[in-house]
């Protein structure tokens, strides 16, 4: 590129000097610039379109020319407040209000989409075709126009003949909030309920809530009633009914809750303190069972429950004991021989389920149970349960060693040993004709047991 030999008079500095050639070539001014600069000058204008004459950004934004973002970003300069767009919907009107299709689409399109309509919805109900949410509006908008159609019905009922708003719903199968609004629109005064009940038998009289609502229903009230006695800030606590409410009336109370509760299933029916209230409640409830009994002596003392009850109960109260016995664990710790013999099989890698019931008839929860199973060891040995397996620790004591005691020696609970080896035996027997494997360990031989030990009973 050639350059320029300028000439320079005497004194003259030229124009450039000290000056780089980025901040010497003038700016070239963008178009969009120059669009900012002509739409911030008609700022006043599309703040007046957008206040005064309550036009929207879209259309301020055709008028003037430019995009909808700079209207946006101008009204929001001017901290001015943006109207939502449910403003200008209501104020439209839609253009094909109050039309036919035919006056819409022509007669042949009209027919196209009818039909099309009929195919889509064919053997369809409104749920598969719009949704749950969409029918229940839609039924309710129905509901809504065939009750309003019968507005001079309702007044009739409600003014002339005294019916009430329950009454009018029912007949017409709708809510009583409908029949209210109907009124109310109407300007009629509505009945207060004692207009009603004055001079009129209630339909309630002599019946209780099983026999008026149904069994559900009267267990519902009975728990609602139940929970706002609770709530109430007046408390009965530690007084009777004779103390709170008086004699008569006390009288009164008893004779109509032993009428309404006669043949009516307990809620507590079968069912533990600690099922009911929970295992702090339940403390606290035996903990004050204990404090009121004691000092007492029992009516039931060296009786048996034939004796006390009688044969009908007794059987049944037995059948009752035997069912919660099967769903309690006893006892709530595992012993120590227990614990050591389960470590045992955890490392021998056995699948075992503790405090088993097992239904015989000498029924009682046992020790272990070892289902039948295959497993191999990390020494890539393997071990096989080919019978339902039983293991029982017993206790030296509890079950009474014929090593250590006697046929006569009385053991725990105040039982001779030969009893104890007779219960034991039968049990053993019970569990053989039903086809487990019962292996019992003495207390004794479990202290001194190892692995190796443990791993030779079960598998022989």
């Amino acid at each position: 590129m050639a350059i320029k030999n300028t000439q320079f008079k005497k004194g003259q500095v030229p124009h450039n000097k000290g000056k780089t050639k980025e901040s010497y070539e003038p700016q070239k001014r963008s178009s969009k610039a120059r669009e900012r600069e002509d739409i911030n000058k008609r700022k006043d204008d599309i703040i007046n379109l957008y206040i005064n004459k309550k036009k929207s950004q879209c259309e301020i934004s055709k008028i003037i020319g430019c995009d909808f973002v700079v209207i946006n970003r101008i009204l929001k300069e001017n901290k001015i407040e943006i109207r939502p767009q449910s403003y200008y919907l209501k104020r439209q009107v839609s253009h094909n209000k109050g039309k036919t299709y035919e006056e819409l689409y022509g007669k042949k399109r009209a027919k196209e989409m009818i039909e099309d309509m009929k195919r889509r919805s064919l053997g369809k109900t409104w749920e598969e075709l719009y949704g749950k949410a969409k029918t229940k509006e839609m039924r309710k908008q129905l509901q809504r126009g065939e009750i309003n159609k019968q507005e001079d019905y309702i007044i009739d009922l409600y003014v002339d003949k005294n019916k009430t708003q329950s009454e009018i719903a029912k007949t017409l199968r709708c809510s009583i909030t409908i029949i209210n609004r109907i009124l109310k629109e109407n300007k009629i005064k509505i009945n207060p309920q004692s207009f009603y009940t004055t001079g009129r038998e209630s339909p309630r009289k002599g019946k209780t809530f099983k026999e008026y609502y149904g069994k559900e229903k009267a267990r519902e009230i009975s728990e609602k009633m139940s929970k706002t006695l609770r709530e109430d800030k007046v408390s009965r606590k530690g007084k009777t009914y004779e103390e709170y409410y008086g004699k008569d009336r006390a009288k009164l109370l008893s004779e109509k809750m032993s009428k309404a509760h006669k043949g009516m299933e307990s809620l507590k029916k079968g069912k533990t303190h600690e099922e009911l209230y929970g295992k702090e409640k339940a403390g606290e409830i035996s903990e004050k069972i204990s404090k009121g009994l004691n000092g007492r002596k029992s009516p039931m003392k060296g009786k048996t429950y034939e004796e006390y009850y009688g044969k009908d109960i007794a059987k049944e109260l037995k059948k009752n004991l035997i069912k919660l016995r099967s769903k309690r664990v006893t006892p709530t710790k595992d012993t120590t021989i227990e614990l050591k013999i389960q470590d045992f099989l955890t490392k021998l890698r056995l699948e075992f389920v503790t405090h088993k019931y097992m239904n015989i008839k000498n029924a009682y929860q046992c020790d272990i149970l070892i289902p039948k199973q295959i497993k191999i060891l990390e020494d890539s040995s393997m071990i096989e349960i080919k019978q339902k397996t039983i293991i029982e620790c017993d206790g030296d004591y509890f079950h009474g060693n014929p090593t250590k005691y006697n046929a006569e020696d009385i053991v725990c609970f105040n039982m001779k040993a030969k009893d104890r080896w007779k219960i034991d035996n039968n049990r053993t027997q019970e569990l053989e004709t039903d086809g487990f494997r019962v292996i019992r360990l003495w207390e004794s031989e479990i202290r001194q047991m190892e692995l190796s030990d443990l791993r030779m009973a079960v598998t022989v």
